[in-house]
Formats: C-alpha cells, sequence, structure tokens
C-alpha cells in the first residue's frame, strides 16, 4: 500500500476530466520525467495510475484511467466528518520499495485491489481501503488524499465538481 511521510506545498498543478479518462492531476513542481508509479485496481473495469517522483517521493501525477462495476451514489463526502485532519499540500510517499534499475519495469508496483467509486453531489472519491478509516486528507486544490491511522492511502477524492463535471466522468452503464 502507498505509504505517506509527509506534505509538501504545491502551487503549479493541473488537473483534467473528460469521458475517456476520467481524472489527470498533475504537479508541474513535482512531476518526473521518468517516475515511478503505485498502480491499483482490478486491472480490467478499474485502475488507478500514481506518479511519484523518484527523488523526493512526492506525488507527481494521479491519473484515474477507469472505474466501473463497484459504484455507489452518496450524497455527502465521508471524509468531511469533523475530526480528520486537514493538510494542505501533496503526499510525500514511502519510496523505499522502489528501486531505480536499469529495467523500466522495475519502476511499478501493482495492487490489485478493485476500489469503490462513490459519485456525490459535488465529488467523486475511490476508496481504496474500504475497510479503513480516513484520519487525515492531503489537499490540493480539488484533489484530496486520504489516509488511515498508519499513513497509508486510502481513499482518493476529487470535489467541488459541477453537475455537468460528474456527469463527464461517470461510467456509462
Amino acid at each position: 500500500m502507498l505509504k505517506v511521510l509527509k506534505s509538501m506545498p504545491v502551487q503549479d498543478y493541473s488537473l483534467t476530466m473528460d469521458s475517456y479518462v476520467p481524472f489527470k492531476f498533475r504537479s508541474f513542481e513535482t512531476q518526473a520525467s521518468v517516475p515511478f508509479y503505485w498502480r491499483v485496481g482490478d486491472f480490467k473495469k478499474s485502475l488507478i495510475e500514481v506518479g511519484l517522483n523518484p527523488e523526493s517521493g512526492a506525488v507527481g501525477s494521479i491519473t484515474v484511467t477507469c472505474y466501473g462495476g463497484n459504484t455507489r451514489v452518496e450524497a455527502t463526502w465521508q471524509s468531511e466528518h469533523p475530526g480528520v485532519e486537514v493538510v494542505d499540500g501533496l503526499p510525500v510517499c514511502d519510496i523505499q520499495d522502489w528501486s531505480p534499475k536499469e529495467q523500466y519495469a522495475d519502476r511499478f508496483i501493482d495492487e490489485t485491489n478493485p476500489f469503490q467509486a462513490v459519485i456525490g453531489l459535488d465529488f467523486v472519491s475511490f476508496r481504496l481501503l474500504s475497510d479503513k478509516q480516513v484520519t487525515r486528507v492531503y489537499v490540493v486544490g480539488q484533489l484530496c488524499i486520504g489516509v488511515d491511522e498508519n499513513g497509508h492511502a486510502c481513499e482518493l477524492a476529487f470535489r467541488n465538481l459541477s453537475k455537468a463535471e460528474i456527469e463527464q466522468v461517470s461510467p456509462r452503464s
């Protein structure tokens, strides 16, 4: 599982959304030309890819390539409850499990773990570890990354979305 160690401020980023690739987040300050990748999903109907800077461990990109199957609708985003610590900035992750060897394939850690997508009135959330409770949320603009008490990433959310954006990125049945 992806473990967050600390945060770093970031100001230069972009978030794009469309019906082909639902979400693409890029930090121009931390994105690396040849990043480490952590990928999670069932690799058929669901896939999230997180690019990490191989020098700092900072999140440089997040791409939600696809999600489907395990989707439900909820009115409010669970991580907006009292008691959840909110931290401004991008997560810096533990990268000791990666090794910058000569083989490009060594830059990937894949976890086959189907996740649940939750669609709300103004957010889309991806619960990576359904049995874990979010205790801290790292926030950059509309992107939120929730971690559990051990610092493991357990939720990824895009908030403050318009109705049109929600419809554009929602999976088609």
